[in-house]
């Protein structure tokens, strides 16, 4: 309305779109079905690894180590476990089991953790 005085206010903007639901997902059982099983690649792993590490995360206590530094321990992991040793006795962090209240204690754990979940699945509980 172009020409209409507004005393210098602006015009009564448009009122806001009207609320709008969204439908359900839904799949056919053939969508649904997975036919191939997609392998993780190392990267993928070594990604799903390093996100799990995150404070937010994990609630890793301290300043967290550069990523290369927390590949290797979680490697480390990995080979302790091939070897035999329990999830709960690997130590990667020197000195960690000196104390179990300790955040080098809880750190260590997080990282044997993160480690099963993204590096050496095989680790998983049944």
């Amino acid at each position: 309305m172009s020409g209409e005085s507004t005393n210098g206010q602006e015009p009564d903007a448009p009122s806001a779109s009207p609320k709008v639901e969204a439908a359900p997902l839904t799949m056919s059982e053939e969508q649904a079905t997975v036919e191939e099983s997609v392998e993780p690649t190392p990267e993928s792993s070594e990604t799903d690894f390093i996100v799990f590490m995150q404070p937010d995360f994990s609630g890793w206590k301290g300043e967290l180590p550069a990523d290369d530094e927390l590949l290797a321990a979680g490697y480390l992991a990995c080979e302790k476990l091939d070897d035999g040793e329990p999830e709960i006795d690997v130590e990667v962090i020197p000195g960690s089991f000196e104390d179990p209240s300790s955040a080098l204690y809880s750190n260590n754990q997080k990282i044997v953790s993160a480690a099963v979940s993204a590096l050496c699945k095989e680790h998983l509980p049944d």
